[in-house]
């Protein structure tokens, strides 16, 4: 394939610098690598920030609300007065995209004035494609700004938020503008392809998140040595199922003949992380250990010490931190939602239980816990499914690809 050299992609995030957007972090860094022009920005300031390698001598993204209130209004007068199709264009499309009522108004007006200040900054740095991360608020800016450059407009979706209110965020309409969206599971493209009326599936590529295979270098196995250690990551949301994984590790422990414990590291707010801190003393869980917004070599560094990692979630795309945690050869239990039966074969290379049943993750909690010879195995099978089907290098290379056929 012939490549433009020209090619200047801009990546737009609603928050670029944050714990668990390490992915996105190391697919810029990976593209950059394979000789893309990338140019990461932000629409707000980070609410946390990713100690990350991908992130060490790497400029800010570039924010575009940092400038004083006059410049969007002058910015925005520039743009009518110099391209006028261009923004009448973009102002239907804005339209096309609003949420009912007064409050969809205000929220319309509020993305047509961050998409000016992104397309601004897009023509300063002569960018030739547009591509947007999740699809929802941030995806509205992104479209709108693509229409005000005239620039092609890509999309990557992980699911499962943006699914839930594929109306609300006029998912299929995207699809529609979009060069080429990207799906990071089949079970996302599923989904894509029903927002979208089954149409234009030729544009939706699965390209998988994945990890480094030389980054993650198999942990030796654990003893049990009279105790069993569980790993949970999550985000404090009611779809992450935290209370039915509570019940089951209560559940587990009450049947167990090994000591269970269980590190549950959590991406919160502070006032999520009091309500957490509640409702662990109100359930009095020995043997667990909170962690809270730890930066992803710390959440690594506590998968080598656990024997199996756990996932309750009523709802998923397709998690990276499971992958993350076969990578490194443990064993891993989750709900069978989302793409994670594209991910886990039972007894295979991990277990799959339903959807909000303690009793049923108790019971395969308890299983590996008293078998540690299937844990080991379904960990180092796991190792070979993550390192064999989710490489990220070769999966950036295939978004690589389609930024140069659409350049």
């Amino acid at each position: 394939m012939r490549e433009n050299r020209s090619l200047v992609v801009a990546y737009l995030v609603s928050e670029y610098r944050r714990i668990t957007h390490t992915f996105i972090h190391r697919e810029v860094a990976y593209l950059k690598q394979d000789g893309v022009s990338v140019i990461p920005f932000t629409i707000r300031h980070e609410l946390d920030f990713e100690k990350s390698p991908y992130l060490e001598g790497e400029p800010a993204p570039e924010s575009i609300l940092d400038d004083p209130w006059y410049a969007y209004v002058l910015s925005t007068l520039k743009w009518l007065l110099t391209a006028p199709r261009n923004f009448a264009s973009a102002l239907r499309l804005a339209w096309s995209l609003r949420q009912p009522g007064a409050r969809g108004l205000v929220y319309t007006a509020i993305y047509c004035i961050e998409a000016v200040a992104l397309a601004e900054k897009c023509r300063r740095r002569k960018v030739t494609h547009l591509h947007n991360v999740f699809g929802d608020a941030s995806g509205n800016v992104a479209a709108i700004a693509a229409k005000l450059l005239r620039v092609p407009l890509s999309f990557t979706f992980h699911g499962p938020d943006v699914f839930h209110e594929a109306k609300r965020w006029c998912v299929g309409q995207k699809i529609r503008e979009a060069a080429f969206s990207v799906a990071t599971s089949h079970y996302a493209r599923r989904q894509l392809l029903d927002a979208s009326g089954g149409k234009n599936a030729d544009r939706i590529r699965v390209i998988h998140s994945g990890v480094d295979p030389d980054e993650f270098v198999p942990h030796a196995p654990l003893e049990t040595k009279g105790e069993f250690r569980f790993l949970t990551v999550a985000r404090v949301a009611p779809t992450k199922g935290i209370p039915v994984l509570f019940d089951a590790f209560a559940e587990a422990q009450r049947h167990s003949p090994l000591a269970l414990s269980l590190d549950l590291v959590c991406a919160a707010s502070p006032g999520e992380r009091v309500a957490v801190e509640l409702e662990v003393t109100r359930r009095n869980l020995p043997g667990l250990t909170l962690h809270f917004n730890l930066a992803n070599p710390d959440v690594r560094a506590l998968m080598g010490k656990s024997h199996a990692v756990v996932c309750a979630s009523y709802a998923e795309g397709l998690p990276l931190v499971l992958i993350e945690a076969m990578a490194l050869g443990r064993a891993v239990i989750s709900t069978a939602v989302g793409g994670i039966p594209e991910l886990i074969l039972p007894y295979r290379n991990g277990l799959l239980v339903p959807a909000g049943d303690p009793l049923e993750l108790a019971m395969a909690m308890l299983e590996l816990a008293t078998d540690p010879g299937l844990a080991l195995e379904l960990g180092l099978t796991a190792r070979r499914t993550a390192l064999d089907e989710f490489d990220a290098r070769v999966e950036t290379r295939r978004l690589k690809e389609l930024f140069h056929a659409f350049a």
